[in-house]
């Protein structure tokens, strides 16, 4: 009977925090700690949440200490690895870093946060082109990871391939039609393709929800060739 609530709690944790709804979740973990204490089979997954609830509250120490709990109950908990090797990742310890995200893809190699965080560790380097693969293996598995849009569109620009960064912002897009950046970046990459007409439709979109942004308003002005035609 006690495994019922406690998989509805953990659950529930999960969904908060996809929903960005940090403070919540771990409120809501802390309260089914208990409940927690004599379940090895939910308790990595607790000590997982909470760590992603901590991380994403900018408290990475105690997140780490969290995701060390969790893999010491799971050793195979690709989750409670990725956060482990995201601490690494924002303490710049890209060695240690990029090795966990291995390890990670070498038993789950459609793991979206481990493609994700390979291609954050190669972009650190240097290495645009072999992180936009990565970015764009993340988007594949994962079409709505905002993270791995941002990513892509930096990896895409410095290694001066834009045009691979087209087809998952159009898909990430119809998942996330308000992202008012996003579809900034879809705009100024299809300026850059030659397709006028439809760089044009997609600022006018941004503008329909920001009329104050800048980058939009100027890449109207240059599609359009009179500056300041929305004003």
């Amino acid at each position: 009977m006690m495994d019922q609530p406690l998989g509805e709690l953990l659950a529930k944790a999960d969904t908060l925090i996809r929903d960005g709804r940090f403070d919540e979740a771990e409120q809501a973990l802390i309260e089914g700690r208990q409940r927690v204490n004599g379940n090895v089979r939910h308790r990595a997954r607790y000590w997982t949440l909470l760590g992603d609830a901590r991380f994403r509250l900018d408290r990475a120490e105690e997140a780490f200490r969290c995701y060390q709990k969790a893999v010491l109950d799971d050793p195979s908990s690709e989750r409670a690895w990725i956060g482990i090797a995201t601490y690494h990742l924002v303490k710049g310890e890209l060695d240690t870093a990029d090795e966990l995200f291995k390890k990670v893809l070498s038993l789950s190699p459609e793991n979206a946060r481990g493609h994700l965080g390979r291609g954050n560790v190669l972009l650190r380097r240097g290495d645009p082109r072999e992180a936009l693969d990565h970015f764009l293996k993340s988007l594949q598995y994962d079409p709505g990871n905002r993270s791995a849009v941002v990513g892509m569109v930096a990896a895409a620009v410095q290694g001066d391939r834009m045009d691979q960064a087209l087809r998952p912002l159009e898909a990430y897009l119809e998942l996330h039609p308000e992202d008012s950046e996003a579809r900034f970046h879809y705009a100024a990459i299809l300026f850059g393709a030659q397709e006028t007409d439809r760089a044009l439709e997609e600022a006018e979109k941004v503008l329909d929800v920001q009329p104050q942004h800048r980058g939009a308003r100027e890449l109207i002005n240059q599609l359009s060739g009179s500056v300041g035609q929305r004003s």
